[in-house]
């Protein structure tokens, strides 16, 4: 029975093929490349390589191989573990532009945003109030580096600051102080 060492395989992140991931012996070669994983974890995948020597060693005997002797294959399970992906995401913005009383509930969001108080009255000079989603693919997905939102982990909650336009009402006495 021959000594064969099965090979390890480097990370790569979720977005990738095994193409990308490296195994640590070049006579192995990933049963299909191709294969992008659909999660961030440890997978298991099948590597392979051709035995030139099976007419004198009985690598069906192997544990934890897989011998076809009519191609000379020896295949086994490697794992990959395949790290999180950067989240990509557009910042959201007000659907609607307010009257000066409307609350930002009346803002509207771009679709998953929730303003993180609907009852607010924004002012005419606003430099924007506070948005947040909760993201559901954190384990596919690290929020923690995206530029201009801020993430808290323990909840997936991912928030930021959105511009809200806010038109004047007519002025009379009563109302044009508080507008601005």
């Amino acid at each position: 029975t021959p000594t064969v060492t099965a090979p390890t395989a480097s990370a790569i992140t979720l977005g990738q093929t095994l193409a990308d991931s490296t195994l640590s012996d070049s006579t192995w070669n990933w049963s299909d490349s191709t294969t992008e994983p659909t999660s961030a974890g440890t997978h298991s995948y099948t590597a392979e390589k051709i035995v030139n020597d099976a007419n004198y060693y009985d690598y069906e005997a192997l544990s934890g191989f897989t011998f076809v002797s009519a191609t000379n294959t020896l295949s086994t399970n490697v794992s990959v573990e395949v790290k999180r992906a950067a989240a990509s995401v557009t910042p959201p913005t007000a659907s609607n532009t307010l009257t000066y009383g409307q609350t930002l509930a009346d803002a509207g969001l771009t679709e998953g945003w929730t303003w993180e108080n609907t009852s607010t009255v924004p002012d005419v000079n606003n430099t924007g109030y506070t948005a947040y989603k909760i993201v559901t693919d954190y384990d596919n997905y690290d929020y923690s580096n995206l530029a201009d939102f801020d993430y808290d982990e323990t909840a997936h909650k991912l928030s930021c600051t959105v511009s809200v336009t806010v038109t004047p009402t007519a002025p009379t006495d009563a109302t044009t102080a508080s507008q601005s």
